[in-house]
Formats: structure tokens, sequence, C-alpha cells
């Protein structure tokens, strides 16, 4: 039995990309970072992206200890800050740490990782903003608008290192773009 699939008209707010004269289409969804092929009736179908086609390994197991420790930092820093552990020797009476409190602080220790991801993805947006802002003043050849964008780096010192880095990389391979975040289907590879 087919499953019932209903959709709109339309693609509602999803950008979406034609290819092949119009005959295929791609819809990308930004809340799942995935791009679907619109099927002639009218279903979607997930495709791989170049993570998954390049066989890109799993990095998980290597993060799960960074996200432990990142976690127990946290929980360092939050029973310090909340004065639970001893740390100059003017004040040697820890307050009483009750295990609802203590449950509590760990909650908040186990949100580590994913701040410090939501952080770095911050960091890695405003850097590949920049970059493409960059290389597109590049194919539009507009110099001035370059010479901004270089006048102007990302306030975030990590976002400007890897700014840094991708010009130094450009120069280096002597790189020159025709074009930038483009989209590519082919029918053959889906």
């Amino acid at each position: 039995m087919k499953p019932l699939i209903l959709y709109a008209d339309g693609y509602g707010d999803l950008p979406n990309y034609s290819f092949y004269n119009g005959t295929e289409t791609l819809l990308f969804d930004q809340s799942k970072w995935s791009y679907y092929r619109v099927l002639p009736d009218g279903s979607r179908e997930r495709q791989d992206g170049v993570t998954n086609v390049c066989h890109i390994i799993d990095k998980s197991p290597a993060l799960m200890p960074w996200a432990v420790k990142k976690a127990l930092e946290k929980l360092k820093r939050l029973l310090i800050l909340g004065e639970y552990v001893i740390t100059d020797s003017n004040n040697d009476e820890p307050k009483l740490l009750f295990e609802t409190l203590l449950d509590d602080i760990i909650a908040l220790a186990k949100k580590a990782d994913k701040e410090e991801l939501e952080a770095a993805g911050e960091t890695g947006h405003a850097a590949h903003e920049w970059i493409e802002n960059y290389i597109k003043a590049i194919i539009e050849e507009k110099e001035d608008r370059r010479l901004e964008l270089l006048s102007k780096f990302p306030s975030d010192l990590r976002a400007a290192n890897a700014v840094t880095a991708a010009l130094e990389w450009m120069h280096k391979h002597n790189v020159r773009w025709i074009s930038t975040e483009r989209k590519c289907f082919s029918r053959k590879h889906n």
C-alpha cells in the first residue's frame, strides 16, 4: 500500500532550484539542512549531501570525550561561581549543596557542548558569509566592495582568523573564481 502524501500547492517558503531545463527541482529545508528532490507525484526524496557522497568520516566518537570535557568544565565553573567549592583561603565555609540543587547544576552543565557548538556555528557562519561576499565581489568585479570587505573583517577573532586563512589559501593557490555557492544536481548520481 502506497502512503498518502499531501502537499499544499507550490513549495511553501522552501527555496527551490531547477535543473535540466526545469524538469528537475530540488528544495532546500534549512531547518533540516537538507535538499529534497521533487518527484513526479509531488512527493519529496531526500538527497545526500557532500559529506555523505564523499564518505567523510563520522566524527561523533571523537566528539564524545570533548563533549564530556566541556560539561565537566562547566560543572566546575558553576560549582565555583555558586561558592560550593572553596577556592579562596579567606573563605573556608562552603555553602551546603543539596541534591536537588546539584541536579539543577548538572542539568546546566549537560548543555555545555551544545552551547560550544552553537558558538562555533555562529563563528563559522560569520566567516562563511564574509568569504562568500568577498568572492561575489571578485566575480562581479566590484573592486570598491572587495576593498570595503578587506577593511571590515568579522569582529569575532576566530571568524577573522578563518577569513585570513581563506585569503592566504586563495593567494597561495592562485584561485580564480568563476562562481560561488553553485547548486549542482546529477540525475545519474542522484
